[in-house]
């Protein structure tokens, strides 16, 4: 977990190397996003910085940053991959998430997608799992299981 966000802290925000699929969370609400970046730390501190301008995407997620303060949201790696592999990730993830019943701030993304896609996407991972698993173990890549 790279922790909440502080104000005017950011020498722990610049590791280039943490490419990857993470879970913004607002522990008050329970509501989370579903993000990749080639730099997660440092996407996670852009967010931060957008709610407390006001430029959010997420007019759910603007809200919830004004009632619970930016104290409330953490950041979570859930998955270390390449950059050539983050959106296919982050489409799966975000596909388990919300089987799984969580409310997600990035839900318009998943209506949008074809009807093809996601489902695709998932006999595509479901077919290479053990093999995605391995590789990660290999790599000493943390995966967060969704129970």
């Amino acid at each position: 977990m790279y922790g909440t966000y502080h104000p005017g802290y950011t020498s722990y925000l610049q590791d280039p190397s943490d490419c990857g699929v993470y879970l913004l969370t607002c522990k008050s609400t329970m509501r989370i996003y579903v993000g990749s970046s080639s730099c997660v730390s440092n996407r996670f501190y852009t967010h931060m910085a957008q709610a407390k301008s006001g430029l959010l995407f997420s007019d759910l997620m603007l809200s919830d940053y004004h009632t619970h303060g930016q104290e409330s949201f953490t950041c979570t790696m859930l998955q270390e991959c390449n950059p050539e592999t983050l959106k296919y990730y982050e489409a799966i993830w975000m596909h388990k998430f919300k089987q799984a019943g969580f409310e997600l701030y990035n839900r318009l993304f998943l209506r949008l997608q074809p009807k093809s896609v996601l489902p695709a996407l998932m006999l595509r991972y479901e077919a290479n799992k053990a093999e995605h698993i391995e590789q990660m173990k290999k790599d000493s890549r943390p995966m967060v299981a969704l129970v």
